[in-house]
Order: structure tokens, then C-alpha cells, then sequence
């Protein structure tokens, strides 16, 4: 039985070594796709933040605006009025497109991870499957077939009786 087995080992073996590049490959796409997803939420905050910095500066702006027109002695309506309007919503402008850039570097990062992904994937079912993978199922199956018979006692059917009821023998 233990030779059976041994052999059976032995026949697997050429398995062993493309199952592990397959296992060493997953750790490397879920290693990617977490780089993508940090990356992404990376760019979002950045661009949040330089967002915030950009309406900070765009409040103080205008509120020196107000104080130098207030010092002046000249109304905050008319003229003034439009030029801190105007100062907003080129802020506004320039906090929108900021947050825009985050988004798509964000989205740059996500689909370049999800390439990688992809190319790991790839890379896992070739390493698997170096040759045909008709041809390695066939051989698998084969080979289970011929375990099955062998500690059937040749049966084809694996709950088939192969032994005679009253004898307990596990060698062929």
C-alpha cells in the first residue's frame, strides 16, 4: 500500500512545483491589486487636501479683499463685489479640477492594478498548464483511474465489491 501510494506521489510530482509557481503567483496579484487600491485612495486624499488647501487660500483672498475695500472706505457692492466673485469661482474652478485629477489618477491606479491582475492570472494559468491543458487533465484522470483500479482490485466502479465478502486484503 505505502509503495502504491509512493508511486502515486512519484506520477503527481511533476504537478507539485506549477502548483506552487500558481500559489506564489496568487500572492502576487492579491499583492497588486491591494498596491492599486492603496494608490487610489492615496490620490484621493491628496487631491482633498490640496482642495482644501485651494478654498483656504481662495477665504483669505477674498477676505483681504473685503478688509482693503472696508479700508478704503468704498462700498462692498459694484466693482469690488465682482472681483471677489470673480476670485471664488476661479477657486472654485481650480479646487473642482484638482479633486477631477485625484479622480482619474485614482482611476489610472485602479486599471493599472486590474492590468496586473489580469497578467498575473495569466502568468498563474502558464505556469500551470506548460503544456496542453486537454492533455493534463487527461493525464490526471488517467492517473486516478489507475489508482482507483489498483486499490480496487480493478474495479472500474469505486463501490463496486472487489474483495469477497469475509477477506480483508488491501494488495491487488
Amino acid at each position: 500500500m505505502s509503495s502504491q501510494i509512493s508511486s502515486l506521489m512519484q506520477d503527481y510530482g511533476g504537478y507539485v512545483a506549477p502548483l506552487l509557481k500558481v500559489i506564489g503567483g496568487a500572492g502576487s496579484v492579491v499583492t497588486a491589486s491591494r498596491a492599486a487600491n492603496a494608490n487610489a485612495q492615496q490620490a484621493i486624499i491628496n487631491s482633498r487636501m490640496q482642495a482644501n488647501q485651494i478654498s483656504r487660500k481662495a477665504r483669505q483672498t477674498v477676505g483681504g479683499q473685503v478688509a482693503m475695500t472696508a479700508a478704503a472706505g468704498l462700498a462692498t457692492s459694484g466693482t469690488p463685489l465682482a472681483v471677489m466673485m470673480d476670485t471664488a469661482r476661479e477657486a472654485e474652478l481650480d479646487r473642482l479640477t484638482v479633486l477631477r485629477g485625484g479622480k482619474m489618477l485614482a482611476n489610472q491606479y485602479r486599471l493599472e492594478g486590474s492590468q496586473k491582475v489580469a497578467a498575473g492570472l495569466m502568468k498563474m494559468g502558464t505556469d500551470f498548464f506548460q503544456k496542453d491543458p486537454t492533455s493534463i487533465l487527461q493525464d490526471l484522470l488517467n492517473k486516478a483511474v489507475a489508482a482507483n483500479r489498483s486499490w480496487t482490485g480493478g474495479a472500474a466502479n469505486p463501490w463496486a465489491p472487489s474483495v469477497p465478502a469475509g477477506t480483508y486484503s488491501l494488495s491487488p
